[in-house]
């Protein structure tokens, strides 16, 4: 099987990463650059030293389709005035006592969270990650382990399923096209959706070439239980985002935009239903 290729960009209008200095220890090669991997049926899952985490799909022939999907773990802060401030991973102060692994099942990490304005992660909030690969299916778990000393506010553990933008070379390409290849272009992205099954069992199917804005209730509504992504980048693979019960989801871009333009579902659980930060965030790919 074909190693992915070992750095993916990030859009700049997507969720914050945080600079690294610092690493967890590595694999030797041919996974030098990575503390965790697994390889399933359908996907990669790829943790490297410097704390990244990606998941790569896989086409029908096993070979890695060169655009991954991110994970990215954070803290949402209620301020006194009940606005929100979000908190990053900081990716420098990563620490697990799991040894790296090229058959990842299950591993434990740990990370402060960092104030964006000041940099500093002194006196902030510690949180523990967890991933699992059970039957083909990555599990994540997020929760706070340390407050922190000069926190006094409460912290909400997130976790971010990142798709950066689709068709990138195409838009670039495309104004040289004739009218049968623009035709046929936009008749494969056109069947291009997300669908969210919301906690209400209500149901929506979103046109990813529409413009879609996260903050209308017909979007998000209560929140979600299941998100299904079907893009044909994908080559006929599905990707299903699942809150575990005491959890949800909440589909969120740039926008108003077109989902072809990036998107990401933030997952959460409910506190007082999850005081012990059990639940679970689950991704298939079928």
């Amino acid at each position: 099987m074909r190693n992915p290729i070992r750095s993916m960009a990030m859009a700049v209008t997507l969720p914050f990463i945080q600079p690294v200095t610092a690493e967890l220890p590595m694999l030797e090669a041919p996974w030098l650059g990575y503390f965790a991997v697994a390889q399933e049926r359908d996907f990669q899952f790829l943790f490297s030293s410097k704390g990244g985490l990606n998941l790569m799909a896989l086409d029908h022939q096993g070979a890695p389709i060169q655009q991954s999907i991110g994970l990215q773990f954070l803290g949402l802060k209620t301020l006194p005035d009940g606005s929100i401030k979000e908190l990053p991973m900081a990716l420098d102060t990563f620490e697990s006592s799991d040894p790296p692994t090229a058959k990842l099942k299950k591993t434990i990490f740990s990370f402060k969270l960092v104030d964006q304005a000041t940099g500093q992660t002194t006196g902030q909030p510690t949180m523990e990650g967890t991933i699992e690969i059970v039957s083909g299916t990555v599990l994540a778990n997020a929760r706070v382990i340390d407050k922190g000393a000069s926190n006094t506010s409460p912290i909400q553990p997130v976790i971010r399923t990142i798709f950066t933008a689709f068709y990138v070379n195409e838009n670039i390409h495309k104004e040289t096209w004739n009218k049968k290849q623009t035709k046929e272009f936009e008749k494969r992205i056109g069947a291009d959706s997300v669908t969210l099954k919301h906690l209400d069992q209500k149901q929506v199917k979103l046109v990813c070439a529409d413009r879609t804005d996260p903050k209308s209730k017909e979007v998000n509504g209560v929140g979600s239980s299941l998100a299904e992504v079907e893009i044909s980048f994908y080559q006929k693979r599905r990707i299903e985002i699942l809150a575990a019960p005491n959890s949800s989801l909440t589909l969120c871009n740039a926008g108003p935009a077109p989902l072809h333009n990036g998107f990401w579902f933030q997952w959460s659980a409910d506190a007082a239903k999850d005081p012990d930060g059990k639940a679970k965030l689950a991704i298939r790919i079928k």
